[in-house]
C-alpha cells in the first residue's frame, strides 16, 4: 500500500499502527497511558521550536524502537528481511 501522505499525516499514521494502547501494553516498553499522553499533547503552534523537536524526537524514538522490536523481535530469520515498511505494520 502506498500513502502520499504529509509529514504529521504519516506521524500520526505511524502512530496509530505502531503506538496504540493495545500494541504498546503488548510490547511492554513503555506505559501505554504516558504514550498516548505524549501523541496528544503536541505542541502547538506558538511553541518554541526546540519544545516542537523534542516532541517529535520523543514520538519518533517510539516508532523507531517499535519497528525495530518488530523487525529484530518479531520476524524469523528464515522470513527474510522486510522490503518494505508495510511489511512491518
Amino acid at each position: 500500500m502506498r500513502l502520499n501522505l504529509g509529514l504529521v499525516d504519516t506521524l500520526n499514521y505511524l502512530c496509530d499502527k505502531l503506538l496504540n494502547p493495545e500494541a504498546v501494553k503488548a510490547r511492554g516498553f513503555f506505559d501505554p497511558e504516558l504514550v498516548n499522553t505524549l501523541r496528544y499533547r503536541r505542541p502547538g503552534c506558538l511553541a518554541t521550536p526546540m519544545a516542537q523537536k523534542v516532541w517529535s524526537y520523543r514520538v519518533w524514538s517510539m516508532i523507531l524502537c517499535e519497528l525495530w522490536a518488530r523487525t529484530f523481535l518479531d520476524r524469523s530469520v528464515s522470513d527474510g528481511p522486510a522490503k518494505t515498511v508495510d511489511d512491518l505494520l
